[in-house]
């Protein structure tokens, strides 16, 4: 019994999908590295300045507050167009490889293979970077009814999203922590006047301390989603295995993927070193739960 998933996800065609994506996201998350270099790097510098001129100590909080306008009126809206197209492709390699109708109501207009191909030639798309893309879902989903191995892929894709963000919201939690109490453990060996850490230390970190706060509030927000999401999918494969009835498992599959792809255009993005320095750790567990389906599918089935 062979469903076409493996297969199909290692198509030339589907394997470019997957690169334009990931070139994609790449694009956006280097926006957020500026953000970052200009809330922390160009404002410890005027800090810093300030510090050794008192005649423009009004600089590091002028700084904070362009910095502020900055992230609002372009690095957001720009990050947020990036983010939305890559999306766009990510659900048409999905719909593709798991047999999946297109919701046009939703996700608007199929992205075109000239847009593919763009971001695909900008990254020299050849044998090596191949091997990184190809078995994006576990292999061992073809053996399996579509229905069963389509669902079992969607809740990959949300596990393994799910994993890295518990991961991503426990360090950057730290790191706000240790950088607020950094600066109240500083202020208060400078003997600094209530005035004095208003302007030269909370006004100018302003944007890095909303920048840090709202990647915390977001990802907890996205890791709530995804737990809904997983919940509803592990239900709906139990009762395939049992050999209960359910419902259009076309239309089903096709809402579950319709809160994947709201959680791709819309939840944070996490770093490409965040990624790589747990993607083996998520590939096992990803891997580990995905095949325990399959074995009970069999198991149940007598196949």
């Amino acid at each position: 019994m062979k469903n076409g998933i493996a297969h199909k996800q290692n198509q030339d065609e589907n394997l470019e999908r997957l690169e334009a994506q990931r070139e994609i996201y790449t694009s956006a998350k280097k926006i957020t590295k500026l953000q970052l270099f200009l809330s922390f790097g160009i404002i410890t510098l005027t800090s810093i300045l300030a510090a050794f001129v008192p005649e423009i100590n009004w600089l590091p909080a002028a700084t904070g507050a362009v910095i502020l306008i900055l992230d609002f009126r372009y690095f957001n809206p720009r990050k947020k167009f990036l983010q939305e197209k890559a999306a766009k492709i990510q659900e048409k390699f999905d719909c593709e490889v798991l047999s999946i109708d297109w919701n046009s109501i939703l996700n608007g207009q199929k992205p075109s293979d000239n847009d593919i191909s763009t971001f695909t030639s900008k990254t020299n798309f050849n044998s090596t970077n191949r091997p990184t893309l190809m078995n994006w879902y576990p292999s061992s989903a073809e053996s399996v009814p579509l229905e069963v191995g389509r669902l079992i892929c969607q809740r990959t894709n949300l596990c393994w999203d799910g994993y890295q963000r518990d991961k991503y919201i426990f360090f950057t939690g730290v790191f706000f922590s240790l950088l607020s109490f950094g600066l109240i453990a500083l202020s208060i060996i400078q003997g600094w006047t209530v005035q004095t850490l208003v302007f030269n230390v909370i006004i100018p970190c302003l944007p890095a301390l909303l920048f840090l706060l709202k990647q915390i509030e977001d990802n907890k927000s996205a890791k709530h989603n995804l737990e809904s999401l997983i919940n509803i999918t592990d239900g709906l494969l139990k009762q395939l295995l049992n050999g209960q009835p359910t419902e259009d498992m076309n239309k089903v599959s096709r809402s579950i993927q319709d809160g994947i792809y709201i959680h791709r255009k819309s939840s944070p993005l996490i770093f490409d070193w965040f990624y790589e320095k747990y993607r083996d750790d998520g590939e096992h567990h990803m891997n580990f739960v995905s095949e325990k389906y399959i074995r009970n599918y069999a198991n149940i089935r007598g196949t």
